[in-house]
């Protein structure tokens, strides 16, 4: 049984979480020797239940019945750690345990892109950051934090993650590169709708500073300099709202 959470989403009950903790545990049981079922897999089966039956009111953290232990924010870890009586390194880790056993999607394409708009619109970018093309993120939990890195790393950008255990800061040119095609040409062609589209509502000198960014030798360089010039015309407008609109426009290229 399913009920409705918010506008779009539906969770289970907590009868029908219930009962399916007591199927998992049953299968575990099942599949070894009766008293041989490891109790670190009962306890991470009885933590994941917890945790949906905790934030069952909560529809920012479901989608089509389905928890997203990517949304896992620092209250969430400390709600867990009072009610559970266990320190938040503990529940962090158990929450990180729990996506990689469930086998939590990869980000990729869009769907990174919008993982990180979402964090991005919630605080203001530091007008630095802006004019070098790049955005810090405050990352909610390890896991989070682990996705994103990876999905950069897979595609040649390396995040700064020297600032702050719980912050990110990602150059907006790595993060066009490793959201585009995996060849030069779907690479190039993607920078070149990105900058079509963003060039509507720019002036004449943004103008310049895309011919500039596109005219570059190496698609690396490419990809930097039309980044910087994105960010830095949010300069006078670093709200999140701003930087998101930004990774929505990235976004929409993506989706078609």
């Amino acid at each position: 049984m399913s009920r409705t959470c918010g506008e779009h989403s539906f969770v289970p009950t907590q009868g029908a979480l219930e009962h399916a903790l007591g199927t998992q545990i049953l299968d575990l049981y099942r599949q070894t020797i009766f008293g041989k079922a490891a109790k670190v897999e009962i306890d991470l089966k009885v933590f994941a239940t917890l945790v949906r039956i905790a934030f069952r009111e909560q529809p920012s953290l479901w989608e089509a019945e389905r928890f997203l232990w990517l949304r896992i924010e620092p209250v969430h870890l400390r709600r867990l750690s009072i009610e559970l009586r266990i320190t938040e390194t503990r529940v962090a880790s158990l929450v990180e345990q729990c996506a990689l056993s469930e086998g939590a999607e990869n980000l990729a394409g869009a769907t990174a892109i919008a993982e990180i708009q979402g964090l991005a619109k919630r605080y203001r970018q530091d007008t630095s950051d802006l004019k070098e093309g790049r955005l810090r993120l405050f990352i909610p939990n390890r896991y989070t934090r682990r996705a994103i890195e990876a999905f950069l790393s897979s595609n040649g950008a390396i995040p700064d993650t020297s600032f702050h255990r719980d912050h990110l800061v990602i150059r907006l040119g790595d993060l066009l590169l490793a959201s585009a095609g995996t060849s030069e040409q779907e690479r190039s062609q993607f920078l070149q709708e990105i900058a079509e589209r963003a060039s509507a509502e720019m002036d004449q000198d943004a103008l310049r500073q895309f011919e500039q960014a596109l005219g570059a030798k190496s698609l690396s360089d490419r990809a930097l300099q039309l980044g910087k010039a994105l960010t830095a015309r949010l300069v006078d407008q670093s709200t999140g709202a701003a930087v998101a609109g930004l990774l929505g426009l990235i976004g929409g290229v993506l989706a078609g």
